[in-house]
């Protein structure tokens, strides 16, 4: 959303959304239109297709920062292409979390 606050299990309304209100939340902006699996060095056709590594330097981030490889559970989830993203990239994030028991998309 616009405003930086997210709907669904992203919601911090424990109202709305009483299971997951209270976790850690992160919102990745979809915006690389290859669900994150580019990985191609230089111009194709006018366009960097560069959405692997970003979303490791997003992970690289999150566990430098965050200890986002300590954490008791991730639920790596989306909506329309960000859901698309979630289903290729959930073994690809599993393996980049390997102490975290439980990592879900």
């Amino acid at each position: 959303m616009a405003d930086g606050s997210c709907d669904g299990i992203l919601s911090k309304n424990c109202t709305t959304n009483p299971d997951f209100c209270t976790w850690s939340h992160v919102f990745i902006a979809y915006c690389d239109g290859s669900s994150f699996s580019g990985r191609v060095e230089g111009l194709h056709e006018g366009l960097h297709y560069r959405g692997r590594p970003n979303l490791d330097a997003v992970l690289d981030s999150l566990i430098a920062k965050d200890g986002l490889d300590s954490a008791d559970a991730v639920i790596f989830t989306g909506g329309s292409a960000g859901g698309l993203t979630a289903y290729l990239q959930i073994d690809h994030v599993k393996s980049r979390l390997p102490k975290v028991k439980k990592v879900v998309g």
